[in-house]
């Protein structure tokens, strides 16, 4: 059984979808056994979507839709907890960022936040809404406080080269991030290797992920174009940590990569 209490309604959208399936239901005198016949899956999942431990996907949203009348209630739904969830979720694994014993974080585009210097971020920062610009970068700049704490977590960052070759707005900013990155790899606790440009395609490519070992256990998130999302589930969970332990077995070691580091700032300050 997933939860002993219902999320509250009125926290987030997603935990109204899991009310109102719950609710809708009930109100039907179904039980979770019909209803995951419904929309094809055990009632062990039905439990999961009506305690928001897992979202319910927009074909079983339609399904309910037809079967109970509801006019399309729970497909609108669904919409709004996709593109108002990314926030909330990540706040929440922030939250979880500051008690991690081990971040593990892959990333085939951008340098991750918390290894940025505040002249990438704010270039980053400034591709978004420019009104918000100075406090996501302080915000973003005070989580970097994690890495010199007295007991900072261990972290293992997998960046793909195309990460370390893409130019900036301005030359010097991105050699000031090849400098910082090789500067942090001097810290034990902070473990940096790199997938090679000729590795081509490789699992992993697709979209970056992250990993935090808490002292309850392991979660993650991921990003994807629709937006970004927690995941709780012990067994996807298990899936990201073997997806980042395949994506490292096309990295170099971190001596090499701190090698290819030298390389291209030698490269980048002629």
């Amino acid at each position: 059984m997933y939860g002993k209490e219902r999320p509250d309604p009125s926290s987030s959208v997603a935990a109204l979808v899991a009310n109102r399936v719950w609710f809708h239901r009930t109100q039907k005198g179904m039980t979770g056994s019909q209803l995951g016949d419904l929309i094809g899956v055990g009632k062990a999942a039905v439990s999961k979507i009506e305690h928001g431990n897992s979202p319910l996907a927009d074909d079983q949203a339609e399904a309910l839709d037809r079967e109970w009348a509801t006019g399309g209630l729970f497909k609108g739904l669904v919409h709004l907890a996709r593109i108002t969830q990314s926030s909330g979720w990540f706040a929440e694994h922030l939250e979880q960022e500051r008690r991690a014993l081990v971040i593990k974080q892959f990333h085939p585009t951008l340098v991750p936040g918390l290894l940025q210097t505040p002249e990438y971020a704010r270039s980053v920062l400034e591709l978004g809404e420019a009104q918000h610009v100075e406090r996501r970068l302080n915000e973003r700049l005070e989580r970097q406080a994690a890495l010199n704490r007295a007991n900072p977590p261990t972290i293992r960052v997998i960046l793909d080269q195309g990460v370390l070759d893409r130019t900036t707005p301005d030359p010097a900013i991105r050699l000031g991030q090849l400098r910082h990155l090789a500067e942090l790899t001097e810290f034990r606790h902070i473990i940096l290797r790199v997938v090679p440009r000729d590795e081509g395609i490789y699992p992993g490519i697709d979209g970056p992920l992250r990993l935090l070992t808490l002292p309850t256990g392991d979660v993650g998130y991921v990003e994807t174009p629709a937006g970004g999302r927690l995941v709780t589930d012990p067994g996807e969970v298990r899936s990201l940590l073997g997806r980042f332990d395949r994506i490292g077995d096309h990295a170099l070691t971190t001596g090499a990569s701190r090698t290819l580091l030298s390389e291209l700032i030698k490269e980048a300050e002629k």
